[in-house]
């Protein structure tokens, strides 16, 4: 536990992030939105993926984004079907 009974520093930054990352490689700063429409696409043509995405919270950042601003940078984009639930930072 940490100071004050807050709990520890990584289960308080957890709920920060989405639950399933992808992470493009080589994706240009500008193809990073047609990358994640393609994703969302291919998930709203499976229903078992698109069920999976209204519950669990999805999100795609380039990599190249992470390394220059960290992973709680305004890196991440969602993938749920509705620009649903990914987590609370970045463009999510």
């Amino acid at each position: 536990m940490g100071a004050g009974g807050r709990g520890r520093a990584w289960e308080r930054r957890w709920r920060s992030f989405p639950r399933l990352l992808v992470v493009p490689v080589g994706t240009a700063a500008a193809g990073v939105r047609g990358t994640v429409a393609d994703l969302r696409l291919a998930a709203e043509e499976n229903p078992v993926a698109a069920e999976m995405l209204a519950y669990v919270p999805a999100g795609a950042a380039r990599i190249e984004d992470l390394v220059q601003r960290g992973p709680s940078g305004p890196v991440w984009h969602s993938l749920g079907t509705q620009g649903g639930r990914a987590c609370r930072r970045g463009g999510l």
